[in-house]
């Protein structure tokens, strides 16, 4: 691979658009009668929940997120959760529309949700946060889908 990281793009995609793609290639190379689909495998699940998450992190990245534009103010608390992290069940409190205060500090929740998951990596903050139960990303896809 020359040394290079290879990034499966085509996993972040549908499999029904997969094989869609596959099927006009097959039919405009004379070969579609060689098509064949094969019975989802535990890896090919796993594929697909990783195109789900990178899809959910693109999301997430369009449109900065805003307490105010979820309907939560100042003061409000929220909870960390990830299963199997030891720190879930955290808990900070909303600062100002795009900050979190936690142990007397002051966080971006993706700042702070990587510290808590203690990685480098690029994560999208609202998809690790709770409020009254529910996901931040989930209260704001509900919300940006009514306008």
């Amino acid at each position: 691979m020359d040394g290079k990281r290879r990034i499966r793009e085509f996993y972040a995609m549908p499999p029904e658009d997969a094989y869609a793609i596959l099927e006009a290639i097959a039919e405009i190379n004379g070969f579609h009668h060689r098509l064949k689909k094969w019975k989802v495998t535990t890896t090919a699940q796993q594929d697909e929940a990783l195109a789900r998450q990178i899809e959910e992190q693109h999301r997430e990245r369009v449109s900065p997120f805003a307490f105010s534009k979820c309907g939560i103010s100042e003061g409000a608390e929220l909870e960390f959760c990830c299963r199997g992290n030891e720190h879930t069940g955290e808990r900070c409190t909303v600062a100002d529309d795009k900050h979190v205060c936690f142990q007397d500090e002051i966080w971006s929740l993706t700042a702070l949700a990587k510290h808590l998951l203690e990685t480098r990596n690029s994560v999208a903050g609202p998809q690790y946060f709770k409020y009254n139960g529910a996901w931040l990303n989930a209260i704001r896809r509900r919300l940006e889908n009514r306008e």
